[in-house]
């Protein structure tokens, strides 16, 4: 994200995002067939574009809510909630969060679920088969 460049002494750029996502789609379109895809971003705003440019493929907005080395600059991103929050204010399909949050806090999970998102995570607490034996009280 743009915000972020300057934590990490980028140069300043941006890709108009409409028309690399036009691109992106014009290729799934005439090469994937009948497999599988998934949308995941985390640029809330290439979400938003997704969600408006098609309704054939589910989008996941990627979240690691507070678990980053550095902090985020979008409210968006900021917590499972505010994450919850954007996605179903926008029709995006889920969310998919660092595993941090869910492992400590394994309720997180049936919160997303409830809200009728998808729920997907990622991270190293994924490698440990014992975080996924986690049940949800």
């Amino acid at each position: 994200m743009l915000s972020e460049a300057n934590d990490f002494t980028m140069d300043l750029f941006s890709t108009e995002i409409n028309r690399y996502l036009t691109c992106i789609l014009d290729v799934i379109h005439e090469f994937s067939g009948n497999r599988p895809i998934v949308f995941t971003s985390f640029s809330p705003e290439v979400c938003m574009a997704l969600a408006v440019k098609q309704q054939t493929y589910p989008i996941l907005f990627l979240n690691e809510s507070c678990t980053a080395k550095w902090p985020t600059h979008d409210v968006r991103a900021i917590s499972v909630q505010t994450a919850i929050h954007f996605a179903r204010g926008l029709g995006i399909d889920g969310v998919v969060m660092a595993s941090d949050p869910f492992v400590m806090s394994p309720r997180l999970v049936k919160k997303v679920k409830d809200s009728g998102l998808i729920c997907w995570s990622f991270g190293n607490m994924n490698d440990n088969p014992d975080n996924a034996l986690v049940r949800l009280l």
